[in-house]
C-alpha cells in the first residue's frame, strides 16, 4: 500500500511538472508546445544586460578566426548556445538549418556556438546540413549565455540586443519564424 501511494505522488508530482513547462499556443489556426523555461534571477546574472553589445573573438570548426565585427551587415544575428549531448538542442537543428537557408538572404546570421563534444559537434552538422557558422565556445561568450542550453540571444548587426532576456529552450521552425519576421522585414 506504501509503495502504491509513493508511486501515485511520484506520477502526480511528475505530470504537474511536465505541465507546467508547456504551453499550448494557438496561432494562425494551428496548435504547437512550446517549452517554457523559467530561469531565476539568481542563475541568470550572466545574460546580456540592454547595453551590452555583442562582441566576441572566436574559431569556427575550420579554425579560422571569427570576430562579432564578421556580422555587421546583417539585420539580425541569432546566437544559439547548443551542445551535442543536449537532446533538445539536437532536436532544433533541422529547423534552424531551414530558417538560415530560407532567411540568410533577408539578414539572418545563425551563429551555432558550443563547448564540448567537438567531434560530436562536427557529425551533427554534417549530418544536419547546417551551413551557418558553428563557432567554438569563448569567455567572449560567457556574457551571452545562461546556465541552459540551448539558450538563444538575439542581436541585431551593430552588436545591439533585440530581446530583453536570452530565449532558453528549443524551438520549432514555425515559432523561429514567428520571433524574427518583425526584425527581417525592416
Amino acid at each position: 500500500m506504501k509503495k502504491m501511494a509513493a508511486l501515485l505522488l511520484l506520477t502526480a508530482l511528475l505530470v504537474g511538472c511536465l505541465s507546467g513547462c508547456f504551453l499550448r499556443t494557438v496561432e494562425q489556426g494551428q496548435t504547437q508546445d512550446i517549452q517554457i523555461v523559467t530561469v531565476p534571477a539568481a542563475q541568470s546574472e550572466t545574460a546580456p544586460d540592454a547595453g551590452d553589445r555583442l562582441s566576441f573573438t572566436t574559431t569556427d570548426l575550420e579554425g579560422n578566426t571569427v570576430t562579432a565585427g564578421d556580422y555587421a551587415d546583417a539585420k539580425v544575428i541569432m546566437v544559439n548556445f547548443w551542445e551535442p549531448w543536449c537532446g533538445p538542442c539536437v532536436g532544433e537543428l533541422p529547423d534552424l538549418a531551414a530558417l538560415y537557408e530560407n532567411y540568410k538572404d533577408r539578414g539572418l546570421v545563425i551563429l551555432g556556438v558550443f563547448n564540448d563534444q567537438e567531434a560530436d559537434a562536427v557529425q551533427l552538422v554534417a549530418d544536419n546540413g547546417i551551413t551557418y557558422p558553428i563557432l567554438h565556445y569563448t569567455e567572449d561568450l560567457a556574457a551571452y549565455t545562461t546556465m541552459y542550453v540551448p539558450t538563444t540571444v538575439l542581436f541585431r548587426g551593430d552588436g545591439t540586443l533585440l530581446t530583453e532576456e536570452p530565449l532558453i529552450g528549443s524551438r520549432e521552425y514555425a515559432d523561429w519564424e514567428y520571433l524574427l519576421l518583425p526584425y527581417l522585414e525592416n
